[in-house]
C-alpha cells in the first residue's frame, strides 16, 4: 500500500510538470476516464511576455537565452500558484495564466490582477541584478465566459480555454506599455478590483478581430492593504531561494 502511494505521488509530481498540478490531480484522480469533460468557465486570463524579445534574443547566446527565460517564467509560475492561477502554458517567451479554471472561483479577477502585480513586482527585483540589461515585461488581462476542454487528437490532448475572452486578453498584452498591466472592461468591473488598485480609463481603441471598440484600463498605485500583501509575497518567493 505504502508503495502503491509513493508511486501516486512520484507519477503526479512528473505529469505536474508538463501540465497544471490542477490538471493532473483530475487527470490522476480517474484514471479510467483521463480525458476531461468540456465545460463553459467564468475566469480570467492573464499573458505576459518580455518587451523586445526577438531584439535581446539576437544579442545573446541561445545558452544564455534558455538560462534567462527559465529564471524569468520560473518566478511567473510561483507568482501564479500564489495568486490561485495556474500556467496553462509557455509560448516562448510568453505565459498564458488561467484564473477559475478548471475549479470555479468567484474571486478569479482579483486573483488575475494580484498575479499581475507580483510579476511586475518579481521582474523589478530580478531586473536589479540584470542591471545592463534589464527584462521589461508587459500583462494583458480579460474576465468572461470560456471554454475550458481537450483540445487536440486522441493520441495528443491538451486542456486549456478557448474563446473570445480568451483571443481578447492576448490582444490587450500586446498593447500593453512595457512594465504595465493592461485590462478589458469586464476584468475592470469584477468585484472589489477598484478597492484594490487605482484604474485609469484608456481611449477606446479597435482591437483586430472585434467588431465593437475596447474600453482598457491600466493598472495604477496598489492600496495599502494589496500593497502589504504585496510585500508579503515577494518576501515568500525569493525567500524560497529555488531559482537562485
Amino acid at each position: 500500500m505504502s508503495l502503491g502511494l509513493l508511486e501516486k505521488v512520484q507519477v503526479e509530481a512528473a505529469l505536474s510538470r508538463y501540465v497544471s498540478p490542477v490538471v493532473a490531480k483530475k487527470i490522476l484522480s480517474n484514471l479510467a476516464q483521463p480525458r476531461l469533460p468540456n465545460q463553459q468557465v467564468d475566469g480570467s486570463v492573464l499573458f505576459c511576455d518580455i518587451v523586445g524579445f526577438t531584439e535581446l534574443s539576437e544579442n545573446l547566446p541561445p545558452d544564455e537565452v534558455a538560462t534567462m527565460l527559465n529564471l524569468y517564467l520560473g518566478y511567473i509560475a510561483e507568482a501564479a500558484h500564489l495568486s490561485h492561477g495556474f500556467v496553462d502554458k509557455f509560448i516562448g517567451d510568453s505565459a498564458m495564466i488561467l484564473f477559475g479554471v478548471p475549479d470555479s472561483d468567484p474571486k478569479h479577477g482579483q486573483h488575475a490582477i494580484r498575479c499581475a502585480w507580483l510579476i511586475q513586482a518579481l521582474v523589478k527585483q530580478l531586473n536589479r541584478q540584470r542591471v545592463s540589461s534589464p527584462i521589461h515585461f508587459r500583462i494583458g488581462i480579460n474576465s468572461g465566459v470560456m471554454l475550458a476542454g481537450n483540445i487536440g487528437i486522441p493520441e495528443r490532448l491538451e486542456f486549456t480555454v478557448v474563446g473570445d475572452t480568451v483571443n481578447l486578453a492576448s490582444r490587450l498584452c500586446s498593447l500593453a506599455p512595457a512594465d504595465g498591466i493592461i485590462m478589458s472592461e469586464t476584468t475592470a468591473m469584477q468585484p472589489h478590483i477598484d478597492e484594490m488598485i487605482e484604474l485609469t480609463e484608456q481611449a477606446p481603441i479597435q482591437v483586430r478581430g472585434r467588431k465593437n471598440p475596447v474600453t482598457p484600463s491600466i493598472a495604477g498605485t496598489p492600496s495599502s492593504e494589496f500593497g502589504h500583501w504585496l510585500m508579503n509575497a515577494i518576501s515568500t518567493i525569493l525567500d524560497n531561494g529555488t531559482r537562485g
